[in-house]
């Protein structure tokens, strides 16, 4: 008998760039997405995370909205109206529930809104793979 094996899915060589300001949460998903062979960008800051964008090119950016110097719609905002970064794929990931900002972050561009705890860290896992 002839078997034929399903090349592996790889997702070595895609980047996802983190932006939070908690260094744990951080640390958290970056092991979860890292275990599943994305290589990981962090950011804990508007500045950073812009500027990482703009010269790193993440294949995704998963992005809180509580951030201290700014609302992480407001990056959102300033990602999409940027031609370097507007096809970027964001997914935000945040501790807000409320219906306002979900629905802002859709016509901003974010292709998902994950509320951190109504998920698991592997949620996050399958929402990469899912757009990428």
């Amino acid at each position: 008998m002839n078997f034929m094996t399903k090349p592996k899915e790889s997702n070595s060589n895609k980047k996802i760039l983190l932006v939070d300001d908690d260094a744990s949460i951080r640390e958290l998903y970056k092991l979860k997405l890292s275990d599943a062979d994305f290589d990981i960008l962090e950011a804990s800051n508007i500045s950073e995370a812009l500027k990482c964008a703009k010269e790193e090119q993440p294949d995704l950016i998963f992005l809180d909205i509580l951030l201290p110097e700014e609302n992480g719609l407001e990056i959102l905002r300033q990602l999409k109206e940027e031609d370097e970064t507007a096809d970027i794929p964001v997914i935000i990931l945040t501790i807000l529930k409320d219906e306002s900002n979900k629905k802002k972050a859709k016509t901003l561009g974010a292709k998902d809104y994950l509320v951190k705890s109504q998920i698991v860290p592997d949620d996050v896992v399958k929402a990469a793979k899912k757009i990428l």
